[in-house]
């Protein structure tokens, strides 16, 4: 089964294998990390195989000479009767480690997606019910002006909801502040921040209380002329939402 990731752990180029592969090639140990993710890349689509592969292959798909015996030498990769093979692949990438991790992902994306919604309907039953007017005495007759103006401003306030949270629900935040930035890296960088989640949930609080997308979306265009003296991209986003729709402080 073919799958577009694979599990690597972050500390891997310090692995002593990795530095016993460098000494022997003569690459740097980030080279043979490199080197590593294609090869098992390979062996993943093929269930732990390396199908016909010997050991200069292994050199030319990891563009690093002497990495495939390097790697028999290490325990990496062993000899098979049609190519060389990844000992305990099962163990390590093999169909069941991915399905704990997907399980894992959707129970993570659930809980936050349940929080997210909880969280959108409590601020929205608690706005909605400041902005409802006062019983009246007289429940006969046309509705007073005061009473339209509130109903009319809980419209807009519903409509501005629905159109400025389903944006930022659904990416059109996050789709907007990385093709800002067009660096590839910095794009990476942008879609890991941990203030990403700060500045989308002031984004929605802003929109609770009458912030429109037209609005937000003239910022992100402001951030765009501002973009060369912009560090962090998400903080400043959630300092000037702050600043300019919710007010210091509240």
């Amino acid at each position: 089964m073919r799958r577009p990731w694979l599990r690597i752990r972050k500390e891997l180029v310090e692995h002593e294998k990795v530095a016993a592969v460098a000494a022997a090639t003569g690459a740097h140990p980030a080279h043979v990390v490199g080197g590593l993710v294609v090869i098992w890349s390979v062996a993943d689509d093929n269930e732990g195989r390396l199908p016909f592969w010997g050991p200069e292959n292994a050199d030319q798909a990891a563009g690093v000479p002497g990495i495939g015996a390097a790697l028999l030498e290490s325990g990496w990769l062993s000899d098979g009767p049609h190519g060389l093979l990844v000992p305990e692949f099962e163990n390590w990438m093999g169909g069941t480690v991915h399905k704990r991790d997907q399980a894992s992902a959707r129970k993570r994306k659930s809980r936050a997606k349940c929080d997210t919604e909880r969280d959108m309907e409590c601020d929205q039953g608690r706005d909605r019910s400041l902005l409802l007017p006062s019983p009246s005495p007289s429940p006969s007759g046309p509705p007073s002006k005061k009473k339209k103006s509130v109903l009319e401003k809980l419209e807009r306030l519903k409509q501005a909801d629905r159109e400025l949270v389903g944006w930022v629900t659904q990416g059109g935040l996050l789709r907007a502040v990385t093709s800002t930035f067009s660096d590839p890296v910095g794009q990476a960088k942008i879609v890991g921040d941990r203030k990403r989640k700060d500045a989308e949930a002031v984004i929605v609080l802003a929109a609770k209380r009458g912030v429109t997308l037209a609005e937000i979306q003239k910022l992100i265009r402001r951030m765009d002329l501002e973009k060369n003296s912009i560090k962090k991209p998400w903080a400043w986003l959630h300092k000037v939402v702050t600043e300019d729709h919710i007010g210091i402080g509240v």
